[in-house]
């Protein structure tokens, strides 16, 4: 299986490994792109984290360390944990990485006051079905961030059907 981050993508971390993470996770691992050795998944319990381990994922709780790991971060948190997450990560951002939040209720604009100014900033909107590679996810690019868009959409198609649409249609909660 030939691995994006052999060709230079750097890998992928998704920060957040519960039920959307893990999907995630799994998807992209059944698509067939990505090696599971070169997706890491973060959670605070690491022994939820077994299940992952156990089909060749990278785990970890270190959310840092999975940032200097990986050029793609997927943030499949809860609301109440993106802000305090990208503070957290903020001082070991750089303009070569590519944050994906699928945190419902949080727009680009305010992930932007809260990752800084250096990293691309993407929103999605997805479903479970992406484990299974039948997802429907629509995505949007912070000001600034989209020539970012082809390359979160390119991911995200392998999950399913990626959308592009304005922010503005996304559903705010």
């Amino acid at each position: 299986m030939k691995s994006k981050n052999a060709k230079g993508c750097g890998g992928i971390a998704v920060l957040g490994g519960g039920n959307i993470g893990a999907s995630i996770a799994r998807g992209l691992a059944a698509s067939g792109t990505f090696n599971t050795a070169d997706i890491v998944v973060t959670r605070r319990q690491k022994a939820l984290l077994e299940p992952l381990k156990m089909e060749g994922f990278a785990v970890s709780t270190d959310n840092r360390e999975a940032a200097r790991r990986a050029a793609v971060l997927i943030l499949a948190v809860g609301p109440q944990e993106l802000q305090p997450l990208l503070e957290q990560l903020r001082p070991a951002l750089t303009q070569n990485h590519l944050l994906i939040s699928i945190v419902s209720g949080v727009g680009t604009a305010q992930m932007r006051a809260w990752a800084g100014p250096k990293p691309k900033i993407i929103r999605a909107m997805t479903n479970t079905a992406i484990a299974i590679r039948e997802g429907m996810t629509s995505l949007c690019a912070a000001k600034g961030s989209e020539d970012a868009l082809p390359r979160a959409k390119e991911l995200f198609d392998e999950l399913g059907c990626a959308l592009v649409i304005p922010e503005e249609l996304m559903l705010s909660a």
